[in-house]
């Protein structure tokens, strides 16, 4: 008898530490799926935004400026189910900054910082960001 409870409680064990394993494994399957469609949805918007770069063509002082301004497409679907979980994408449109941190108003690139987050109990979570400088075709062919 006594042999049986020990290898019961070797099972159980057992077990416990593969059930254990299945559910930690689970866990990370889901946080990277929603990492790889937080990043898809970055990589749409960086599509639409390099086109519209691309046909950018109105030559100005400031390229990169005026594109931030005027060439940029807005963000079309801000809030998206990710998993289950609604989650927003928001997109900074700058210039490159200086060496004493001001942006370089003269600078024909723009830079793109897109964030994918959620709000829970008043705290931003953070699922996926994304740093890119896009150069409109404009300052390619204006003088």
């Amino acid at each position: 008898m006594f042999e049986v409870l020990i290898a019961l409680m070797i099972s159980f064990l057992f077990l416990t530490g593969t059930l254990n394993a299945m559910v930690i494994s689970a866990v990370f399957q889901v946080k990277a799926e929603r990492q790889a469609q937080a990043s898809y949805w970055i990589q749409e918007d960086l599509e639409e935004a390099r086109a519209a770069a691309a046909n950018y063509v109105t030559c100005t002082a400031t390229i990169g400026q005026s594109f931030n301004s005027n060439g940029l497409p807005s963000l079309t679907n801000a809030t998206r189910k990710i998993v289950g979980t609604d989650y927003t994408i928001n997109r900074v449109a700058d210039l490159p900054p200086l060496p004493n941190g001001s942006p370089d108003t003269s600078s024909d690139v723009s830079t793109l910082t897109y964030t994918v987050s959620r709000t829970v109990n008043g705290q931003i979570e953070t699922l996926a960001t994304l740093y890119t400088e896009v150069l409109p075709a404009a300052a390619l062919t204006c003088p």
